[in-house]
């Protein structure tokens, strides 16, 4: 009979709560709060009772939505599951075209409704989280630490999520948000903790953190800048936008894929590896780190103060400058090409068949047997200084000039740029 009455209350609370009803049967929470004590001390197994009806125990703090509500998780199972980490939980209604922004001293998820269940597009879930066990008093007790506070502005457009909370404290605890497909998002935070943005399609997200990691995945953006002052930035899959990143530190910055007008990545003593890019203008700069570029496409500006630069294809412009390192890069097609050594070797990659005037700058010139190099040579500053064309003249140009070191002109082709190798 316990466990019927348990059902009941929960069946009539759920259904308040599925229609966006921000009322709530109180005595109905009374009564699980009484009955989950009574079974406490009792000899009967308490193992049966629904989670569901302990959730719905806590009542809300004064936040005064238009649609919300706070669940506490303090399950009593002893198995390991999502809803044992689960702390809190809120739901608010939005306008689909909307604004999160957020500054909370602990690690960020955010991700998209799932749209066959939000079809509408008009809901925010914002979820605590903790590593810690759900029935553990240490995990519950951290809902009074952080202090979580939720603005809602009345026209359902702009959600600010901020915490009371002093400096210095750390907590296994994550903030789950999930978002309408449109809604941007700002992210401030001078604590350390990383932050994820998964399948987005906003118009602006602008992140800056002192210190943590910065995951972006499946991303299309009309801008994108995050900026990390001690910490790497990763996106998986499709990076879209005009893009600007900047990984302070020893941060690194890894992509898969960008696309956009403007592309700018900036590290300090990180690496930069990004595999495919897709940009009218890109700028890449780094002061102690290797930059690792794939598929290039468009009009590429790259600088470095001590490292290398792979460029694996290269299709479209490209202008290079390094202090201290050396340049490796497949040429497929071009226009201009302008590349700049202070100490390093610089490796040419190229078709066979490439067409392309060519001038070549350094104290020794090393050429392909398969390869055309029609040039005459003359001294350039104690230097030898080649100028002519790759198997004839062509509309592309190439400059490659080091101070100190050494030229390599080799045939490649577009098989050999994958790197495969056969046993």
């Amino acid at each position: 009979m316990f466990q019927c009455v348990i059902s009941r209350i929960v069946t009539q609370s759920c259904a308040y709560f599925q229609c966006g009803i921000s009322r709530r049967t109180f005595q109905s929470d009374k009564m699980i709060r009484k009955l989950f004590h009574q079974t406490l001390l009792s000899q009967y197994s308490h193992r049966g009772i629904h989670r569901s009806a302990i959730m719905l125990v806590a009542v809300t703090r004064g936040h005064k939505p238009v649609v919300s509500k706070r669940l506490l998780s303090k399950s009593i199972t002893g198995e390991s599951s999502f809803a044992n980490r689960l702390i809190e939980k809120w739901i608010y209604e939005v306008e689909p075209f909307g604004k999160l922004d957020i500054n909370v001293p602990f690690d960020v998820e955010i991700s998209t409704l799932n749209p066959q269940e939000y079809p509408e597009m008009n809901k925010a879930l914002i979820t605590i989280l903790t590593k810690e066990d759900g029935q553990n008093d240490k995990a519950r007790s951290f809902a009074d630490i952080y202090n979580l506070k939720i603005d809602l502005c009345s026209d359902k457009k702009n959600l600010t999520v901020t915490t009371d909370m002093a400096d210095g404290i750390v907590l296994p605890v994550t903030c789950s948000i999930k978002l309408p497909l449109k809604f941007d998002v700002r992210v401030r935070n001078k604590q350390p903790c990383d932050v994820s943005i998964k399948k987005t399609e906003c118009d602006d997200i602008d992140v800056v953190l002192t210190r943590g990691d910065c995951l972006l995945k499946n991303i299309k953006s009309g801008k994108v800048a995050v900026e990390c002052g001690n910490g790497s930035i990763t996106s998986d899959a499709l990076l879209q936008g005009n893009i600007r990143l900047k990984a302070a530190g020893k941060g690194c910055i890894k992509g898969k894929r960008f696309q956009g007008s403007t592309v700018e990545c900036i590290t300090e003593a990180g690496d930069l590896h990004i595999d495919a890019v897709y940009a009218d203008k890109s700028h890449f700069y780094s002061c102690h780190g290797d930059i690792h570029l794939g598929s290039c496409h468009g009009s590429t500006d790259v600088k470095l103060d001590t490292g290398n630069l792979i460029v694996d294809t290269l299709n479209g412009d490209l202008s290079a400058a390094i202090d201290d390192g050396n340049i490796d890069i497949f040429i497929e097609r071009h226009d201009k090409v302008d590349l700049s050594c202070g100490e390093g070797d610089i490796n040419l990659k190229c078709r066979k068949d490439l067409k392309s005037d060519i001038t070549v700058i350094a104290d020794s010139v090393a050429v392909d047997d398969d390869i055309k190099f029609d040039h005459k040579t003359s001294s350039h500053a104690g230097q030898f200084k080649h100028e002519g064309f790759l198997t004839s003249q062509g509309a592309g140009k190439i400059y490659a000039h080091t101070r100190k070191g050494t030229v390599k002109i080799t045939c490649h082709n577009w098989l050999s740029s994958l790197g495969l190798k056969f046993d």
